[in-house]
């Protein structure tokens, strides 16, 4: 039982890390900035539990590189569409006219998300070993 709650704990603060990094150097001053750089460390979050989960299952870090360059490559492709960059500090954080639309774009896409991170963990994570994963380590 304790494996397991390290593992979550782990989760938790590697994901949180993984989401917090993709809004660093943002202004501070606005709470649309706010909004957006906590609706964006959700977001990217969460997709780093679902590269999480896929490490443990694969053991293989370059699945997760594929993973998550595949992502970027689609999400790049459509960010002139969906969030606009801007002068504030950081490429995710835009606090102009299209501020409360990027804020709600964040807020979806971390929804789909989820929903999809707990599909891969009803496919995936009741088969990992945790126990040989921590002894391994």
């Amino acid at each position: 039982m304790i494996s397991i709650i390290s593992f979550v704990l782990s989760a938790v603060v590697s994901s949180l890390v993984f989401g917090a990094v993709h809004v660093l150097g943002f202004d501070p001053s606005s709470p649309v900035a706010w909004g957006q750089a906590v609706a964006k460390t959700m977001e990217s979050g969460v997709f780093g539990l679902a590269l999480l989960i896929l490490y443990w299952k694969t053991r293989n870090i370059w699945a997760c590189g594929l993973a998550h360059g595949l992502f970027d490559f689609f999400a790049g492709y459509t960010e002139g569409l969906f969030v606009p960059t801007g002068d504030s500090g950081s490429s995710y954080i835009n606090t102009g006219e299209d501020g409360v639309r990027i804020l709600i774009t964040y807020f979806i896409i971390a929804a789909i998300n989820a929903v999809l991170t707990f599909i891969v963990w009803k496919k995936v994570g009741k088969t990992i070993d945790f126990e040989k994963i921590r002894r391994e380590w």
